[in-house]
């Protein structure tokens, strides 16, 4: 999920569009209330041909169909259409968490924080890319940090991230 202003973001209206466009293709364009389990089970196997060729990730594959998914609930749900949950247990398996590899410390310190690097920036930001670079907070952790939040008296000095007026990104978060 990309982040704006701090905030975890939704679906844009392109993304939950562009599912709906690649659902119709599979479906056919049939009333909402015509929409079929085997609609759901045709959409997840196309979309699990994609990962076989290599074409799509499971995770962008279950990212579309969970938008189907709570787009479809809440659709039945406010008009009171009564419509199954076509794509209960149909999410794709293989899901693998691919851990962001740190910067080589050599690259941080002779390019990002080489003489003149940051010039360009303000001094906020050059503060803000400073502390990610050296704690590994995200940006909106970082711009929204209190401080409350931070311990440095602490046995282990730490900063605590908290979803104070804003939402975590992960559970983990």
């Amino acid at each position: 999920m990309r982040q704006r202003r701090g905030v975890a973001r939704e679906p844009s209206k392109r993304d939950r569009k562009r599912a709906v466009e690649r659902f119709v293709e599979i479906a056919g364009d049939k009333p909402v209330n015509e929409i079929t389990s085997d609609d759901g089970i045709n959409y997840c196997e196309w979309w699990r041909a994609r990962v076989i060729e290599g074409e799509a990730e499971p995770k962008t594959a279950n990212k579309d169909i969970g938008q189907l998914s709570r787009m479809l609930k809440e659709v039945s749900t406010r008009r009171r259409l009564g419509i199954p949950d076509i794509f209960s247990g149909l999410r794709l398996k293989g899901e693998i968490e691919r851990p962001r590899v740190p910067y080589d410390t050599e690259f941080i310190q002779k390019r990002l924080f080489a003489p003149s690097a940051l010039d360009g920036l303000n001094e906020d930001a050059r503060l803000v890319l400073c502390v990610l670079a050296g704690t590994g907070l995200r940006p909106s952790e970082v711009v929204n940090l209190q401080e409350t939040a931070i311990l440095l008296k602490a046995p282990i000095p730490h900063v605590k991230i908290l979803p104070e007026g804003r939402r975590l990104k992960t559970a983990d978060s």
